[in-house]
């Protein structure tokens, strides 16, 4: 009797490692384009201050970025919090700034959280006192289409110094 040369197990199913493969590879790809953004967009917000609430000299640093990049101890600076000037009046007010939106491609016009600006806080510091915070989700202002390009969302903040966060932490509600 003549002994047949048997072939490994690896041998008899190379068509399944070669379609398990395949779909790794797709998925890899597939996942790949999900966090690409289909187009970012540029809508614009405005801020203007009502400053009866705040003490004199306060001064005004924003921040706008991915809810998920928010770190309490970001300084001023490239990446960090940009100092708001005073115009000509001497009132604080932020400009027209763009808020890079990134679309999440296939499904209805969603955004990337990381790459996303839906965050802008605010922080208010006087000297000889801890800084305090108000944080404002610009995430609902897209879904409802009120910030969209093309458009310009103006907000009119009138802060109240002791109804600010001391606590520099993301609230837990925009978490």
């Amino acid at each position: 009797m003549a002994a047949s040369p048997t072939t490994s197990i690896h041998h008899q199913r190379r068509w399944y490692y070669v379609l398990w493969s395949v779909l790794l590879l797709s998925g890899l790809v597939l996942y790949g384009r999900w966090l690409t953004p289909l187009r970012v967009e540029r809508p614009l917000l405005g801020i203007a201050f009502e400053e009866q609430g705040l003490p004199p000299e306060t001064a005004v640093e924003v921040w706008t970025g991915p809810t998920v990049r928010w770190h309490p101890k970001l300084t001023v600076g490239q990446g960090g919090f940009q100092p708001l000037p005073r115009n000509a009046r001497g009132q604080l007010a932020m400009g027209a700034t763009e808020l890079p939106m990134a679309i999440r491609r296939w499904v209805k016009p969603t955004l990337i959280p990381a790459r996303s600006h839906d965050l802008v806080v605010l922080r208010f510091s006087l000297p000889g006192q801890d800084a305090r915070y108000l944080f404002l989700s610009m995430r609902e202002d897209w879904q409802t289409g009120l910030l969209r390009p093309g458009k310009r969302l103006y907000y009119t903040i009138r802060p109240k110094w002791d109804a600010l966060r001391t606590d520099p932490a993301l609230p837990p509600e925009l978490g």
